[in-house]
């Protein structure tokens, strides 16, 4: 009737003990037998010495029970009252079950009850445990258990009893009458004990050997209900810690004022002999109490860089150290992060959530608010705006942004509507899938592109700023595209980074019966118009002097207007003359076209022009991508335009017409099946 000196036994669990449902309201007889129970003074409850019926192995005994000490006494009897597992190997139950201290056979050893959930079985009717941890709830008549990383093999499945659980808001819960049963069988001091095994022992030890040693598992209890929830999310023992501490000082709160704060940012390398590493993405989240600021927390956070994540990180950080059931105010400068937090709960189906970006962090805080049943009021404050306590916690974030104590979440479904999430690496993707298979797919593309034989030598040394080449593509596709004419310069710039200008040496390989005779349009020599013979051709001496000077004046016009105010003209003629040189002739103008005309430029131009400009990162790559530009519509106007010209003059001589260019090759593929029939 009762499961200590005290505790009386819930009338659900005394119907569970005699097979019955535990459904249904509480009986009137029981309710006053219990109550006539606790009402008597001084008088002494004798209970029935019904110890554990197993039998013993060789090697163990069994201690005595004195019976007027009722704190010491086990109520093992209960334990044959439990139910059996089932032996189907399907069968995966909640289970309490014996199990030793210590698997030392050196030392003596007590019999312990221990709960967990069955995971495997073997060819010998021996069960796998995952051990489940305790945390009690004095207040609740259920308490939460959660599975711990640690697991005990070869348990026999008659030294197992299925034990009565229920699932609430995600959570295991055991009823606190199995808890306190559990409790006093392991402090009764009717234990079975396991002896010593040395030399001496003269008792048989075959009966051991079938016994499968099992390591030592502790159940650690709790400080607080706060704990469930740290100790689900975090893993970093620092952070664990800190938000332990905070949790117990904050326990008693009823009304609580939090302020918290994300910081992204990427600290730019040093460039070392024009050189520079690769840029290095610090993200940090924090959060103060407004009535304590000396209770804050700050951590890094890793993977998908975003500032509407790390503010999401540090409201989930702020949430894990509020009690249950207490009104909450977060103030936080992200109007991005209110409005997902408001946007995304319980209604939101699978298609939703897989649309949604950082949905692991918005997951869990709905899950926050669900179990711990908060009331959370959001409050958009103005960011930098001389908030105290907005920009301590600014603070704070930055901070956490290159701390050690770091705070990544895996994917655990808390959702019934998100039970799973892909992955990538082990990292759950927090972006939009389609989205990020689309990349994906771009990535090998690109990757098959860069090996390419006409693009392989760009990628063999590292001396080109692809920033510019980049924004100069960006700036001719997409939304950008709006006339005909970017059309067009879109495919003479993709033709000429390719080297695939429709040149002498190309139109061989395409109509060797057309053009078999065809030399160089410009000089009118019988050389092969390569990609080298085009670019140095110049037969009358006065094509490139024109695109020289024109350039020379184009980039005077675009330096002024995006150099800073403090830069004189002689700077800009200086920084002219070491981009292109003086004349058309000089080694470095024929350095810069021969990288130019493929839509390329070196680091180390790239690098002067930003210094002698005094221009910052974002700006110089844009003057880049215009230096790019003005080289790229002078050479077509002047250069290629009138090449093109020579080309129907010589195709006209050679009776060429456009029909002639649209019929299929004599020795094409298609025509010699046909002359084979």
């Amino acid at each position: 009737m009762f499961t200590d000196v005290v505790k009386p036994l819930a009338w659900r669990t005394l119907k569970e003990l005699n097979g019955l449902s535990s459904k249904g309201r509480l009986a009137t007889w029981y309710d006053r037998l219990i109550d006539s129970l606790l009402n008597l003074e001084e008088e002494e409850i004798v209970y029935e010495d019904s110890p554990d019926s197993s039998v013993t192995e060789p090697g163990i005994k069994q201690s005595t029970l004195s019976p007027c000490n009722f704190s010491k006494y086990s109520y093992a009897h209960i334990w044959n009252l439990l139910k059996q597992c089932s032996k189907k190997r399907s069968s995966k139950p909640f289970v309490v079950f014996k199990t030793w201290d210590t698997n030392d056979r050196s030392v003596n050893a007590q019999q312990i009850y221990k709960i967990g959930k069955v995971t495997n079985w073997d060819n010998k009717n021996r069960v796998t445990i995952l051990i489940y941890q305790i945390y009690r709830s004095h207040d609740s008549e259920w308490v939460v258990v959660s599975p711990s990383s640690s697991s005990i093999r070869w348990i026999p499945i008659s030294e197992t009893r299925q034990l009565s659980c229920r699932s609430q808001n995600s959570l295991m819960q055991v009823h606190r009458d199995w808890i306190s049963l559990i409790t006093q069988w392991n402090q009764a001091a009717n234990l079975i004990i396991r002896t010593a095994r040395n030399a001496d022992s003269q008792f048989d030890s075959r009966g051991l050997e079938e016994s499968p040693s099992v390591p030592l598992i502790r159940l650690p209890e709790c400080y607080s209900d706060q704990d469930v929830w740290i100790d689900r999310w975090v893993s970093n023992s620092n952070l664990n810690l800190r938000l332990k501490n905070i949790g117990k000082e904050l326990a008693c709160e009823q009304d609580l004022t939090f302020y918290t704060d994300g910081s992204l940012r990427q600290e730019q390398p040093l460039d070392i002999n024009g050189y520079s590493g690769d840029p290095v993405t610090c993200m940090g989240a924090a959060f103060v109490n407004k009535h304590q600021p000396e209770l804050n927390c700050s951590a890094r956070i890793l993977n998908w860089p975003s500032s509407t994540r790390a503010e999401l990180a540090a409201i989930f950080m702020a949430l894990l150290v509020t009690p249950e059931n207490v009104t909450v105010a977060i103030h936080t400068d992200s109007l991005a992060a209110i409005q997902l937090i408001r946007k995304c709960g319980s209604q939101y189906s699978s298609k939703k959530w897989l649309k949604t970006s950082n949905v692991v962090w918005i997951l869990y805080i709905e899950t926050i608010i669900r179990e711990k049943h908060l009331k959370l009021d959001l409050v958009k404050v103005r960011g930098h705006s001389g908030d105290t306590f907005n920009d301590l916690a600014d603070e704070y974030a930055k901070l956490g942004g290159n701390s050690d104590d770091i705070l990544d979440l895996g994917f655990v479904s808390a959702n019934s509507n998100l039970t799973f999430l892909p992955h990538f690496r082990n990292v759950p993707i927090e972006q939009k899938i389609r989205k990020f298979t689309v990349s994906t797919l771009k990535f090998f593309n690109c990757a098959e592109w860069s090996r390419l034989q006409s693009q392989r030598i760009n990628f063999s040394h590292q001396q080109f700023n692809w920033t510019s080449s980049w924004l100069l593509f960006k700036n001719l596709i997409g939304f950008r595209c709006n006339r005909v004419k970017k059309n067009v310069d879109w495919f003479f710039l993709f033709k000429i980074f390719h080297k695939a200008l429709p040149l002498g040496h190309l139109l061989k390989l395409r109509r060797p019966d057309i053009y078999k005779h065809m030399g160089c349009i410009k000089c009118g020599s019988s050389v092969d118009e390569t990609w080298e013979h085009f670019i140095s051709c110049d037969p009358h001496e006065d094509i490139w002097i024109n695109l020289h000077n024109a350039l020379d004046t184009e980039l005077r016009i675009l330096f002024k207007s995006h150099a800073h105010k403090d830069i004189i003209n002689d700077q800009i003629d200086f920084l002219i003359r070491a981009l292109i040189g003086p004349t058309k002739d000089s080694v470095t103008f024929r350095i810069f076209k021969q990288h130019a005309c493929e839509g390329k430029m070196t680091i180390q131009s790239s690098i002067m022009i930003k210094n002698k400009l005094h221009l910052s990162p974002i700006l110089s790559g844009k003057v880049d991508a215009l230096v790019l530009l003005m080289f790229l519509h002078l050479f077509k106007s002047l250069i290629w335009i009138p090449r093109c010209a020579l080309q129907i003059i010589w195709e006209e001589r050679q009776r060429i017409d456009q029909k002639m260019k649209m019929c299929r090759p004599p020795n094409s593929p298609n025509n010699t099946a046909l002359m084979a029939n």
